[in-house]
């Protein structure tokens, strides 16, 4: 999971960006989110419906 945040100094200057990668999701979120099998299992259901509608 990516974390950024974006700041803006003054106009004059670039935005500020600071970003960090979080090998691990907090345990709540763990507990709501679909697994990655899971997200993956419902995106090949929706391509297999859309394909057949498309045929």
């Amino acid at each position: 999971m990516a974390h950024a945040e974006y700041a803006l100094g003054r106009i004059e200057s670039p935005m500020g960006i600071r970003y960090e990668i979080l090998k691990t999701l907090p345990a709540k979120l763990q507990k709501i989110l679909p697994t990655t099998d899971e997200i993956e299992a419902e995106l090949n259901e929706f391509a297999k419906e859309e394909k057949l509608a498309s045929d």
